[in-house]
């Protein structure tokens, strides 16, 4: 005995697929979202707290080191930089560095070192040494990699344009 059964319309398998495909999708993503409440993985993770680095009062002795370093070995002149570099020669963590770069300093790491370069690059200006040089190997010299950056940089901190500046300087 063979039953057939046959219905008065047509179904539509590929509706109904992304019907269902589209219900599961919606089941899966109510279900995460739901049980992120229940679970454990983001416990004791509290936003906007500072952490206990950013709580601590920064050495002045750190600072003190940091800068004669600066001064004496001049580090920026390396063109490829890097924090962790740095941070290396330094004996200090990277993170420890950022830290004392910010909250000491008021600056980012690039904008820290940028600025030992500006200042030797106003050296390398108008020293008689250097007086026919151009400004890519003034720039070259005192560790940028970018005339935009040198440009941007030396106009931000010293006020004028690195030209405007070694003809300012030389003709007084």
């Amino acid at each position: 005995m063979i039953f057939s059964f046959q219905v008065g319309f047509d179904v539509d398998y590929e509706a109904l697929g992304l019907i269902s495909n589209w219900t599961v999708l919606f089941l899966i993503s109510f279900l995460i979202f739901f049980s992120m409440g229940f679970s454990s993985v983001f416990q004791g993770i509290v936003p906007n707290k500072e952490s206990e680095l950013e709580k601590e009062p920064i050495s002045i002795a750190v600072v003190e080191h940091i800068q004669q370093y600066m001064t004496e070995q001049k580090p920026y002149l390396n063109h490829v930089l890097t924090i962790h570099n740095l941070a290396r020669q330094l004996n200090i963590a990277p993170r420890t560095l950022s830290q004392i770069i910010n909250r000491h300093f008021q600056q980012n790491f690039f904008e820290f070192i940028n600025q030992y370069r500006v200042e030797e690059s106003k050296v390398l200006l108008i020293c008689e040494k250097h007086k026919k040089s151009t400004m890519l190997d003034v720039m070259d010299l005192a560790g940028f990699n970018s005339k935009a950056t040198f440009n941007t940089f030396f106009k931000k901190i010293v006020g004028s344009t690195p030209t405007q500046y070694r003809k300012d300087k030389l003709v007084s």
